[in-house]
């Protein structure tokens, strides 16, 4: 898994290295759980910037009733946003035409002081291995 944040334009703020996903089953959901030192690549200074970055993320994967596959994510767990949805809240996702990649992302990050709709977005990358 990688993770993008994304200004309005979708040019690339800042992207960490690939991660690798725990899982476990909670009743009828997929718990992937991201919790690793890694190195995120700063692309907002004009030149590449690495630093060290946590990223602990939760994401569950279900089905609803009528057999559509959800995925969310909990909370807002990164210092570029407010924490106003500590939740489960769901994320819009697509399959890769190569049937080994899933697309998630969350459009309505939240920007501190003020905790308005900063204009960036997250993506993250999920890709099976062969």
């Amino acid at each position: 898994m990688t993770k993008t944040r994304l200004d309005k334009s979708g040019f690339a703020l800042a992207k960490t290295d690939p991660l690798i996903a725990r899982s476990n089953i909670e009743e009828d959901r997929v718990m992937l759980k991201f919790a690793a030192e890694t190195m995120e690549h700063d692309f907002r200074t004009g030149g590449e910037r690495v630093s060290p970055a946590r990223l602990d993320d939760s994401f569950r994967v279900s089905y609803d009733r009528s057999g559509k596959v959800i995925i969310e994510l909990f909370g807002a767990r990164d210092q570029y946003t407010c924490p106003v949805a500590y939740d489960w809240n769901e994320v819009a996702f697509e399959l890769g035409t190569d049937r080994r990649t899933i697309t998630a992302t969350r459009e309505d990050l939240y920007a501190p002081p003020s905790c308005k709709p900063s204009g960036f977005s997250t993506v993250w990358v999920f890709e099976r291995e062969l």
